[in-house]
């Protein structure tokens, strides 16, 4: 996706950009969207997947419950913030006195030490912490390492997501999530939905990378700047690692808390399904009944006979 990076760039920049931007930014998705994408599913005992389809509703889940334990992760750097801001950190008022603040803030200028050597500095200036420094240090680190999980906790559970993808013809996308190839896969056909549509408007496509996304600057300029671009911190929704590539993944994105919980999403009908080369005979009858009483097409996936992909039938089973 080469025109991704410039997408991203015009729609979460940290700058709020014009509304022209983001509009042009749209314009650019509009571009490339696909027209069909999928979403596969196994027939699970509570019998959601075939709810799903007979209803015509998504889940927009919570990240925390998804298979990825890094997905809509994001870093910040305690320390670096804190350097920023010392003076605004009731906490750091509170725990030092006036001279400490002071002497802290003028050890953050042109240092190249971390926040916690600076404030250990500071804070043993008259030596009185004697050799207990490394374990002073530890219990900073140790802390840093909890409000930078807790940041991303919050963060993450602010965000409603499902997950879709470009891929029909992947053997391990049919085994990671229908079953191993005993389950089945939904089209939807995202051209029949209206370009300000949720369905289509909040439909981002994932960007694969080595390092999570770094949030540090949405808590430094975030905070009572008129000019901070509300759309930034959505892109840790959509950042992945590469391992994941090979999904290529578009999903509709809820973000900063817009909905409370996870919960249906309203989607226009399934365009098609495709079974799995090792559907069981009940699930498939089930299957096919509620596709006849919406008048939904049905095609079974084969093995390629040359490449290591799952090609689909062209004549509909039903």
């Amino acid at each position: 996706m080469d025109w991704l990076p410039d997408f991203m760039n015009k729609l979460f920049s940290l700058e709020a950009p014009s509304l022209e931007e983001i509009e042009e930014a749209y314009q650019l998705k509009e571009q490339f969207i696909p027209d069909t994408i999928y979403k596969f599913r196994t027939f699970d005992t509570e019998g959601r997947s075939l709810s799903n389809l007979e209803e015509g509703y998504v889940w927009l889940a919570d990240p925390l419950t998804l298979n990825d334990p890094f997905d809509c992760a994001h870093r910040i750097d305690p320390g670096f913030i804190m350097k920023q801001s010392s003076n605004d950190l009731p906490s750091l008022s509170n725990t030092l006195t006036k001279q400490q603040l002071t002497d802290l803030n003028q050890s953050f200028i042109g240092e190249e030490k971390s926040f916690i050597d600076c404030f250990i500095d500071v804070f043993n200036k008259d030596g009185t912490i004697g050799g207990d420094l490394d374990v002073l240090r530890h219990v900073f680190e140790k802390r840093m390492e909890i409000i930078q999980h807790e940041f991303s906790d919050r963060v993450r559970q602010s965000f409603k997501l499902c997950s879709f993808t470009e891929r029909l013809n992947s053997p391990l996308m049919w085994a990671h999530y229908a079953d191993s190839h005993r389950g089945f896969c939904i089209a939807y056909d995202i051209k029949s939905h209206m370009p300000n549509s949720h369905m289509r408007r909040l439909l981002y496509p994932v960007e694969y990378a080595t390092d999570f996304f770094d949030a540090t600057e949405f808590f430094i300029k975030g905070k009572d700047n008129k000019s901070f671009n509300n759309l930034y911190l959505s892109k840790a929704g959509l950042v992945k690692s590469v391992d994941w590539s090979y999904e290529k993944e578009w999903r509709l994105l809820f973000p900063h808390g817009i909905l409370d919980t996870s919960q249906k999403f309203k989607v226009s009908p399934a365009k098609c399904v495709y079974v799995g080369t090792d559907i069981t005979p009940e699930n498939e009858i089930q299957l096919r009944e509620i596709c006849n009483r919406l008048g939904i097409q049905v095609f079974r996936m084969t093995r390629s006979l040359t490449k290591f992909e799952m090609v689909p039938n062209t004549v509909a089973i039903n």
